[in-house]
């Protein structure tokens, strides 16, 4: 029994060593040389500059790094690798799939929960939401001509510290139904649950104090207050992919109008393991 207890311990420790992309860094308040490595895949690396103090912590932003990243998110042993593209070019990709689309409205509540449940769901074990989202917006809208939006979930820097929370953001369609002769909003996140949501239940399942999430319309409203609150929602269309989507609209204010063929076969590659 104490041989099997000390195997679980060393497993549920293991670092696994992976060639990271690094978003941001924000340095944890209150601590010493700790801190916060945002993921461009929406995972959270915590980091304490003692691990490599030849590294300045704020040249890691936009780095590739090589990295152990823990069960508990503990970031080890990390290098750099290199650096990535500031601004990502959406303009020029060629498409095979355009539309300027009006979102449906989804008549009736038990004809969206058929829709959410009729959802690819093979995903890949350790596969990223803003992969999984823009396969089911893209099938939903190519099979079915039928169009949801996305919508994008923040986490605040305070929050992500005060609970050691292994994300910065996550990423779902969402659905316009008619319910009750109302038109409302109606989240659709099979990873999470077999029902179109309202927002704050969906929310809840990631907020772990139940704090009421700001509905903001640009990126910065999230990055530049990181302290205001505890969680933000920005509501897109279906071409958005990746908060660079976000940040690339807040530059150049061109709005997104199509999606593209490159996106679309990586998230069905790393999503669910199919070549498209």
């Amino acid at each position: 029994m104490k041989f099997i207890v000390l195997i679980s311990l060393l497993f549920s420790s293991f670092s696994f060593a992976e060639i990271l992309e690094v978003h941001s860094v924000v340095k944890k308040t209150d601590t010493d040389g700790e801190w916060i490595i945002k993921i461009t895949d929406g995972r959270v690396g915590f980091w304490n500059e003692a691990d490599a103090p030849e590294i300045k912590p704020q040249t890691l932003t936009h780095a590739v790094i090589d990295g152990d990243l823990s069960p508990y998110s503990v970031l080890s042993r990390v290098r750099i690798l290199g650096y990535m593209d500031e601004a990502p070019v959406v303009s020029g990709n060629k498409s095979r799939f355009e539309l300027n689309y009006t979102p449906t409205v989804y008549p009736t509540y038990g004809m969206a929960t058929d829709v959410l449940n009729g959802m690819r769901r093979n995903w890949v074990n350790g596969s990223q939401c803003y992969d999984r989202s823009h396969v089911w917006a893209f099938e939903e809208a190519t099979y079915s001509q039928r169009y949801l939006q996305k919508a994008f979930l923040f986490f605040a820097d305070s929050y992500i510290q005060r609970y050691n929370f292994p994300w910065w953001f996550h990423t779902a369609p969402y659905a316009l139904v008619k319910l009750n002769g109302e038109i409302v909003e109606r989240i659709m996140d099979p990873a999470f649950t077999q029902y179109p949501l309202k927002f704050k239940l969906w929310t809840d399942k990631f907020m772990r104090n139940q704090a009421e999430c700001k509905v903001v319309t640009k990126y910065t409203d999230y990055s530049e207050h990181p302290g205001e609150d505890d969680c933000y929602v920005i509501k897109k269309s279906i071409f958005f992919w990746q908060p660079k989507d976000l940040e690339a609209f807040d530059r150049s204010g061109v709005e997104k109008k199509k999606f593209i063929d490159w996106e679309v076969n990586h998230a069905y590659t790393n999503a669910f393991g199919i070549n498209r």
